[in-house]
């Protein structure tokens, strides 16, 4: 079971890798050492149904936070990783250091080089947050993986990134620098919570 590559997995999110009914996957998660925590997730604006109890899997007895928000966010961003299909060789979390506010969540290192940056926002994003951490990966023209549980919130960032992505681009000309095609951005609806409800 790969549950190392990821901080915290939400319980249906393992249910569907492994296509396992919550009984047997419970049964598997606890044959393997790891344990299961309850996290209180409030509900985000526009979206209701993403509050409540829900479920996280982790490898040490206690969690690698005490904030239940951060353990969603880590949730979201393993299954983005399932979801996408990257394995745990070609992950890597961005960790603490640097700019907090305009790094990424993680990186996925697609074999055969392009690298990207991948961020899950739960929707609680202020929108200068997600205009920074968009920012950052256009003007080091870096494809994004950027997923949400919230339509309207991954049609926000489309919009944004297309702004940002044509606003990089005149700075460029402006100073004579190349300006190549607009950076990729992928949206992606991420459900890490649907199923995992304690």
């Amino acid at each position: 079971m790969q549950l190392k590559a990821d901080r915290v997995t939400g319980l249906a999110t393992l249910c569907q890798r492994y296509r396992l009914d919550r009984p047997t996957m419970l049964a598997a998660v606890y044959g393997h050492g790891a344990h299961v925590s309850v996290i209180n997730v409030e509900a985000v604006r526009g979206r209701p149904s993403t509050y409540g109890q829900y479920l996280v899997v982790h490898m040490h007895h206690s969690p690698v936070s005490s904030h239940h928000t951060t353990l969603a966010h880590y949730a979201g961003t393993a299954a983005m990783r399932l979801l996408i299909g990257a394995e745990p060789e070609h992950w890597r979390h961005a960790g603490t250091g640097g700019d907090q506010a305009t790094k990424p969540d993680s990186y996925w290192h697609q074999p055969g080089g392009r690298e990207w940056d991948v961020e899950f926002d739960r929707g609680t994003y202020k929108p200068g947050k997600v205009k920074d951490k968009l920012r950052a990966s256009i003007v080091l023209s870096r494809p994004v993986v950027w997923g949400a549980p919230i339509d309207w919130r991954l049609l926000a960032v489309g919009r944004q990134a297309a702004r940002l992505n044509a606003e990089v681009a005149a700075e460029r000309q402006r100073h004579g620098l190349y300006v190549g095609g607009p950076v990729e951005v992928r949206l992606l609806m991420t459900y890490w919570h649907v199923g995992s409800e304690a």
